[in-house]
């Protein structure tokens, strides 16, 4: 799909938002199910980064988990968003 290789999703479950890396399969999948409630993005980062800067946990809010993952990777690419805005 992109050239980097790692995905990081933010997948709101309940009232958090989850923050996990995936492989570009599961990215494809919610895209073809026109998935709501997860956003994937594509980064040249490592996982390694990711983990150190101790992104994957869950947040309080879209804006929180986003600012994680764009503090590791500014750089990242959004692939996928849901039909509906974040808190809709």
């Amino acid at each position: 799909m992109y050239k980097c290789a790692l995905y990081i999703c933010i997948r709101k479950v309940g009232e958090k938002y989850i923050v996990y890396p995936v492989p570009e399969q599961a990215c494809q999948f919610s895209a073809n199910l026109n998935e709501e409630n997860v956003w994937y993005f594509s980064t040249c980062k490592s996982i390694f980064e990711f983990a150190r800067g101790h992104v994957f946990k869950a947040y309080d809010n879209y804006e929180e988990a986003l600012a994680a993952v764009t503090k590791v990777d500014p750089q990242c690419q959004e692939v996928y968003r849901p039909p509906m805005p974040p808190n809709a």
